[in-house]
């Protein structure tokens, strides 16, 4: 079952800060979460990449195995946060403008080049504009990646 509302954010704001900072987050907001997460890192290409899946208690994890991600009766639910480091973004990428008649007037072709940053890929439970728990969590995650700590 393919369930959840993706988030993609990238920063420059190191992944061992941020999931330490989500996890504090989220001890304040239910008292003991369950944290399920793992940490790969790989030589060659010197990529680092965590996975934080976060549950309130078993009886989420349980309603989370049934539903998959979903909002529960308390308009909560298990939220899974992806930190993957990229020691280099070279991606080239087009603006297009269009005019009141939805034509296309022009194309604008661009480089975004960036070094040593950080790709988050947030799932939550529902969509932001839908839920005040995944806006809250969505909230917290861009106060993070916005502070000048790391």
């Amino acid at each position: 079952m393919i369930s959840g509302v993706d988030y993609i954010f990238i920063s420059n704001i190191d992944g061992k800060y941020v999931n330490k900072c989500f996890r504090d987050f989220f001890t304040k907001l239910w008292g003991t979460p369950i944290f399920d997460d793992s940490l790969m890192c790989s030589k060659e290409n010197k990529t680092e990449h965590y996975e934080l899946f976060i549950s309130k208690n078993t009886a989420m994890l349980d309603f989370h195995d049934e539903n998959g991600f979903a909002l529960d009766e308390n308009g909560e639910g298990c939220v899974y946060l992806i930190s993957s480091k990229y020691p280099i973004i070279n991606e080239e990428l087009s603006s297009i403008v269009k005019n009141k008649l939805n034509e296309i007037e022009c194309i604008y072709k661009y480089n975004l080049v960036l070094y040593d940053c950080w790709q988050y890929t947030l799932v939550l439970p529902a969509a932001i504009e839908d839920s005040e728990f995944c806006k809250l969590v969505h909230g917290e995650l861009l106060s993070i990646l916005n502070s000048k700590s790391s």
